[in-house]
C-alpha cells in the first residue's frame, strides 16, 4: 500500500497510511569539510546531525563512507598497507544537542574486530570489496594490497554503537533539541598500518595514510503533520524512552612475569548482558613486514594469547562475580616438551562462553591461518576472545543480566598462562555490553539512563 507505515514506526495499533511520507538518503560531511578535506592520525571529525522537522532516521541503514589512501616513503623502500578492516577510528563519541554524552566508546578498533569475529562466513566474504580480508581470494597478496591502497580504496564502515546500529525502531530526530553530534578520533598509524613488503631499505614507520571524502550516510523518513500529531499523542507529548544496547570499555594490565593473573573488571553498571575480553599490546611503531616466508604471522592488532602468540598463551580461565562462579571454561590446548602450544584451535567466542553456537545469531566463522607467506593471514581461529553471557533469556522485555552495582563488586577473570611473557606486559581490554535507555524530554533535552536490574 502506497504510504503505508514502516514496521519500525508502528506504535501499538497504529497502522494508518500517510501518503505524504518521504524517504531519502542523506550524506553529511564533517563540520567545515568537503570532499577534498584530508584526515590522518590524531585528527578528529565532527558531524552535526540536525533535528529534521517531522523526521525519523533509520540508523540501521547508516554508515561511514570514505576513501582511504596509503603513502609510502619512497618507491624503493618497503611498503606498508592497511590492517584488515582498515581500522581508522579509535573513539566514537555521541552527544545530544544539549551537550549530554550519550555514548563514548574508546579503543573502538578492538570493538570493531570483536564484531567482525562474530560475523558469518558469507558476511565476511561480502565485505571483501570494502577492505575486509578475513576471507579473501588467494590472489590478494600484500604486494597487490599495497599497490591498490596507494591509489586509494573506497570503503563503507558500519558504526557499532547503541544509537547508530539500532535495528529496532526509527529514531525520532524531530524530537531532539539541537540534533545529535557524532565525533570520531582517527587512530595512530601504528594501529592502522603494517609492513607489507621488504626492500634493501625499509622505512615502514615513514609510511602514512589519509582518508578523504568522508561522509556519514543515513536514511531519513519525513512524515505528514497529521501522522506526527498521532505519533506524539501516543507518548502524551511528554518524554520518550528509547532502549539501546551500547558498550563500555574497561582496561587492565598484567606483567609478563605473571602466569596466573587475576583481572578485576570494575563497573557500577546494572544491566550487563555480555562481556568480551581481548588481549593486546601497546604498540607505538608500524610493525615490520615478515622477515621470512616461514614467518607470515601478523601479531598486531590481532588479539593475542592464542596459538599464534608464541610468547605466552592462555590455557584456562574462570569468570566469577561475588560468590557466584560461572561454569569453568577450559581452553583446548596441547603443549609440547618445550612449553610451546602446538594445538589450540577451539578459541572463538562460541567455544569460550556459555552461549551454545546454535543460540547465537551467527556462529563465528572458523577461518584457517594462511599457509602461504605471500597472502595476508586471516583473522583467525587463534584470534583469542573470551565472551561471557549473563542473560537467561533473549527476551528484550526481561531484565535478567548481571547487576554490577550491587556493593560495587567487580567481575573477576582468573587466567592461567602457559609461561612467562618475555615481551612484557599484556593489556586486557573488556567491553561490557549494556542495556540502557535514551530519554528525550518534552523540551528536546536528552539523557541516558541505565536500566535497573530485577
Amino acid at each position: 500500500m502506497s504510504g503505508s507505515i514502516p514496521q519500525k514506526l508502528r506504535v501499538g495499533p497504529m497502522v494508518l497510511a500517510d501518503d505524504n511520507m518521504n524517504r531519502k538518503v542523506v550524506e553529511l560531511y564533517a563540520a567545515s569539510a568537503n570532499s577534498q578535506t584530508k584526515y590522518t592520525s590524531g585528527d578528529k571529525l565532527l558531524f552535526n546531525i540536525p533535528s529534521y522537522q517531522k523526521g525519523f532516521i533509520d540508523f540501521s541503514k547508516s554508515y561511514m563512507k570514505f576513501e582511504a589512501k596509503i603513502t609510502n616513503s619512497s618507491p624503493t623502500s618497503g611498503k606498508v598497507c592497511f590492517y584488515d578492516n582498515i581500522p581508522v577510528f579509535d573513539r566514537v563519541l555521541i552527544r545530544g544537542g544539549n551537550g549530554v554524552v550519550l555514548e563514548d566508546i574508546q579503543g573502538y578498533q578492538n570493538l570493531e574486530r570483536i564484531q567482525m569475529l562474530l560475523k558469518s562466513k558469507s558476511e565476511l566474504e561480502s565485505d571483501n570489496i570494502y577492505g575486509n580480508y578475513t576471507v579473501k581470494p588467494e590472489s590478494i597478496t600484500d604486494i597487490v594490497l599495497a599497490a591498490k591502497q596507494e591509489k586509494s580504496v573506497g570503503y563503507i564502515k558500519k558504526l557499532h554503537s547503541g544509537i547508530f546500529s539500532n535495528e529496532d525502531y526509527m529514531f525520532p530526530i524531530h524530537r531532539v533539541g539541537g540534533g545529535l553530534e557524532l565525533e570520531l578520533d582517527i587512530s595512530s598509524k601504528a594501529t592502522v598500518l603494517r609492513g607489507a613488503t621488504r626492500e634493501t631499505i625499509n622505512n615502514w614507520n615513514d609510511g602514512s595514510f589519509e582518508i578523504t571524502n568522508v561522509k556519514f550516510v543515513f536514511s531519513l523518513l519525513t512524515v505528514s503533520d497529521d501522522f506526527l500529531s498521532k505519533y506524539n499523542s501516543m507518548s502524551n507529548n511528554s518524554e520518550l524512552v528509547l532502549p539501546i544496547t551500547t558498550f563500555q570499555r574497561h582496561v587492565s594490565t598484567f606483567s609478563g612475569a605473571e602466569t596466573e593473573p587475576v583481572i578485576f573488571i570494575n563497573s557500577a553498571k546494572k544491566e550487563v548482558r555480555r562481556s568480551y575480553s581481548v588481549f593486546t599490546k601497546n604498540k607505538t611503531s608500524v610493525q615490520n613486514a615478515p622477515a621470512t616466508a616461514a614467518d607470515p604471522v601478523i601479531q598486531y592488532p590481532q588479539f593475542l594469547k592464542g596459538a599464534s602468540d608464541g610468547h605466552q598463551s592462555c590455557i584456562r580461565f574462570i569468570h566469577k562475580y561475588q560468590d557466584r562462579q560461572f561454569p569453568e571454561n577450559y581452553v583446548n590446548a596441547t603443549v609440547d616438551g618445550a612449553g610451546l602450544v602446538t594445538d589450540q584451535t577451539n578459541l572463538l567466542a562460541h567455544v569460550l562462553t556459555n552461549i551454545p553456537p546454535e543460540k547465537t545469531k551467527n556462529s563465528p566463522y572458523l577461518a584457517s591461518l594462511s599457509k602461504d607467506s605471500s597472502v595476508v593471514g586471516s583473522v583467525f581461529e587463534e584470534a583469542f576472545m573470551i565472551v561471557q553471557d549473563f542473560r537467561s533469556s533473549d527476551d528484550k522485555g526481561v531484565i535478567n543480566s548481571l547487576n554490577m552495582a550491587v556493593n560495587s563488586s567487580p567481575l573477576i577473570l582468573e587466567l592461567k598462562m602457559n609461561k612467562v611473557d618475555a615481551y612484557g606486559a599484556t593489556m586486557v581490554q573488556t567491553y561490557l555490553e549494556l542495556s540502557s535507555d535514551v530519554v528525550i524530554a518534552s523540551d528536546g533535552g536528552m539523557s541516558i539512563v541505565t536500566k535497573a536490574a530485577l
